[in-house]
């Protein structure tokens, strides 16, 4: 891989390694990784292009490296891989005060981009397990209340998001800004910041991720919560957009995405079985400090027991 760099990147480099399928090495006192980007070369240019007008001087965000061909990526091995100049950054767990509210404009350039809004992809997500479900009844039966209980907290989830786009009103507050396709509260800063983690969404996205990933990884203190959601500045458009998506549980499917796929024991869903009526009660302890801001819809099999 090394002579594979020298090449395309015109970069005359001698010693380099390999960790977790991820090459690393330093050039001229600056450090680079070399890793596959599992993205079509739509997506890669995309970002390369909205990195290039809006983070061009921000001090966090990795910088891609263009090939001697000019091009955001490499294909070789039957793989993209693109090169990364990196920051001198912690490998420290990210934390609420990474979650920054970067505002951005959409270009119709940077639209694979655009995540917002989310309904059309929870439906598809939905039907998706239903259709598994239908199929492999038998085999799965002992864990279809599970699966049942996280499908009708979804179909919420998504009538609870259609009512805010339907009735809400967006102020100024309700920017599109610089957001990531997944957060887990156990990255680190060095990968947080990471370009090809981004998309752009409204900021309701980042924070309701990083309150679920909270709470899968059983990794939460109420008041700690809610002292950051006192801290917030959305409008009330903004707040019951939050309230929805934490009511769509990303972990679950992401959990049963790797249990189709033979990568998960079911041992795991059935421990987050377990924990059901622990998300009801960490949603309706949410709600109650989401209004002490603003009025929100409740969802009164979760608010009312």
């Amino acid at each position: 891989m090394r002579n594979v760099i020298n090449y395309y990147y015109q970069m005359n480099i001698e010693n380099i390694h390999l960790t977790n399928g991820i090459y690393y090495f330093t050039y001229q006192n600056q450090s680079y990784l070399f890793a596959p980007v599992w993205r079509d070369p739509f997506f890669i240019q995309a970002v390369f292009d909205f990195t290039k007008k809006n983070l061009p001087y921000h001090p966090y965000y990795h910088e891609i490296i263009l090939t001697k061909d000019g091009l955001p990526y490499l294909f070789i091995d039957q793989k993209n891989y693109a090169l990364l100049k990196t920051k001198n950054l912690i490998y420290d767990a990210i934390s609420f005060y990474d979650l920054k509210m970067l505002p951005v404009e959409v270009e119709s350039s940077f639209s694979t981009l655009l995540r917002f809004p989310w309904v059309s992809l929870w439906m598809e997500k939905c039907d998706y397990l239903e259709e598994v479900i239908h199929h492999l009844e038998k085999k799965y039966y002992t864990l279809l209340p599970i699966f049942y209980w996280f499908l009708g907290l979804s179909e919420n989830a998504i009538q609870y998001v259609n009512a805010t786009l339907l009735n809400g009103k967006k102020t100024g507050l309700d920017r599109m800004v610089v957001s990531h396709s997944r957060i887990d509260v156990k990255m680190s800063v060095f990968d947080f910041y990471n370009p090809f983690s981004i998309v752009i969404d409204h900021p309701a996205r980042d924070v309701s991720e990083y309150l679920k990933s909270l709470f899968y990884h059983n990794d939460y203190q109420i008041e700690e919560i809610e002292e950051y959601l006192f801290s917030l500045n959305f409008s009330d458009f903004g707040y019951s957009l939050l309230y929805g998506r934490l009511l769509f549980p990303t972990f679950f499917f992401d959990l049963c995405d790797r249990f189709f796929n033979d990568q998960l024991d079911k041992k795991e869903l059935f421990l987050l079985g377990d924990r059901m009526e622990e998300y009801r009660n960490f949603l309706k302890e949410i709600y109650f400090i989401l209004r002490k801001k603003t009025y929100l819809e409740e969802v009164r099999w979760i608010t009312r027991n």
